[in-house]
């Protein structure tokens, strides 16, 4: 309440009540109260609310504590945390985009992923092939060049034509052998390259022919034989290889030596040997025929 003393000065505190205490002074060094209006101290405090006009002792209450900062906290916190957990979420996709890369890569290069076979065989692409009707080929003796036991001879086997009607003329030589090689067909020819001989004994005897290591012959009733008829002859009746007398009209089956073929890289023959004269003079022709024989 304002006092209405006339007499009082302006900022004088007005008098207590009878017997009060009068103001206690300050004691040195104390820190003065707050003013009037500052924090935890109302305007009213220094109005004399004491007996003694003084503040009566007042202390400003302890100061509340902010409502929402806990909130706040918690908040940013949880923040934090959300950007660490996004940060790393971004570290581990770029890592394995990264990944990814280097797989697709590898594979562009033909190198093998990790689990992958290394070692894996490469499968070509098949292809349907035409269907070929199978040929039924005649049965042919097969061929033996290295040697070993010479091939049975029937009528499945395969003869080739090597030459036909070819005249052969042997002189007259008295006392020495002629060879005669049949490969080609030709008259005096060194004895390691003929098959035959005839020997003109001149005087003493008719002329003969005697056939070389390895040859076989049989004689024929005629010129008119095939090949497979001169190897059945040969098989059942051969003839013997010296010392065959020689006669116009005769005609003989003769096969060449299979191990001589071979020796030479040439070919086994089946020969048709026909005598077509007999001079007095001691000459002696001949016309041959030959066919090859498979090996």
């Amino acid at each position: 309440m304002t006092s209405s003393d006339p007499y009082r000065r302006p900022g004088e505190t007005p008098p207590g009540p009878p017997g009060a205490p009068g103001p206690v002074p300050q004691q040195p060094g104390a820190k003065p109260p707050p003013a009037p209006g500052q924090y935890g101290r109302p305007a009213a405090a220094v109005t004399g609310d004491g007996p003694d006009g003084s503040d009566g002792g007042w202390k400003a209450p302890p100061r509340p504590p902010r409502r929402g900062t806990g909130l706040i906290m918690v908040t940013l916190t949880v923040a934090l945390l959300a950007l660490l957990l996004g940060a790393v979420a971004a570290v581990q996709s770029w890592r394995a985009a990264d990944m990814a890369r280097e797989a697709l890569d590898r594979i562009g290069d033909g190198a093998a992923l990790p689990g992958m076979p290394t070692n894996a065989p490469t499968v070509a692409p098949t292809t349907a092939e035409p269907t070929v009707e199978p040929t039924v080929e005649p049965t042919v003796e097969p061929s033996n060049p290295n040697g070993g036991s010479a091939p049975v001879l029937n009528a499945q086997t395969q003869y080739k034509d090597k030459y036909a009607g070819q005249s052969l003329r042997l002189p007259s030589d008295c006392g020495t052998a002629i060879y005669i090689d049949l490969d080609e067909p030709r008259v005096k020819v060194d004895s390691s390259a003929a098959e035959f001989a005839v020997e003109d004994p001149c005087g003493s005897g008719a002329a003969s022919i005697n056939l070389l290591t390895g040859v076989e012959g049989s004689l024929v009733d005629s010129k008119a034989v095939t090949p497979f008829e001169c190897a059945e002859l040969i098989r059942t009746s051969p003839v013997s290889s010296d010392n065959l007398p020689v006669r116009r009209g005769q005609v003989y089956c003769v096969k060449t030596s299979l191990d001589a073929a071979r020796a030479t890289a040439g070919t086994w023959k089946m020969v048709l040997l026909e005598v077509t004269a007999v001079g007095q003079d001691g000459t002696v022709a001949f016309k041959a025929s030959a066919w090859d024989i498979p090996d």
